[in-house]
This record gives structure tokens, sequence and C-alpha cells, in this order.
């Protein structure tokens, strides 16, 4: 039995692949209440795009096409179930974990499509 590049693949991103089975574990309970509000799967959405770079609630706001106070709404409450951490010293908000913005990238279509 060789393991090659097919088998990896179809073993971390497929559906009940090592990604999903990890945001079972760490992130679905948190995100469930987000889950069918286009709202927060905007603000996640573009807070996913790069998981290691802060944005700010502005930056949130024009690439979400939100209203500023939902943005701030929506902001604290990522905050608060832990999906997000912030602001830092520069105002930005970033996801806790690099490995939820890759969880929920592989679920876009579904969350998002």
């Amino acid at each position: 039995f060789i393991v090659d590049e097919v088998h990896v693949t179809k073993g971390a991103f497929e559906d009940r692949g090592a990604l999903d089975l990890i945001g079972d574990v760490y992130f679905r309970q948190e995100f469930s209440e987000f889950s069918d509000d286009r709202r927060a799967l905007a603000i996640l959405d573009c807070l996913s795009e790069d998981p290691r770079k802060g944005f700010t609630a502005n930056d949130v706001r024009v690439q979400a096409s939100l209203d500023a106070s939902t943005v701030a709404q929506f902001l604290s409450r990522l905050v608060k179930v832990g999906l997000a951490i912030g602001p830092d010293d520069f105002g930005c908000f970033q996801v806790r974990h690099p490995c939820f913005a890759y969880w929920l990238k592989s679920k876009r279509p579904k969350f998002l499509g």
C-alpha cells in the first residue's frame, strides 16, 4: 500500500476527513449560532481570507458590505464566543485559530453558497 497525494488530500479535506473532524471538535458548537446568518458569515469570510492578518472593523465593513453598527455587533459576538480575537492595539481583529479559517473555507459552498 502506497500513500500518495490523492490519499492525503482525501483524508484531509473530504467530508469526514481530518479538517472536518477538527471542525466538529473545536469549532462547530461555537459556530452554530452564526451558521445561518449571512451577515456573520460575510464577516467570518472576510476574517478567514488571511487568517494570520488582522482586519479593522472598517476593512470588514467594506469587504462584507455591511453597516458599521452591524459589523461592530458581530465582531463583539465573535470575540465573546472565541471565534475571533481583537481588537489589538491597532484596532484589528482576526480569527482565533487559522485552522478555523481553513475549516470555514472548506465549508464555504455549504454556508456561503
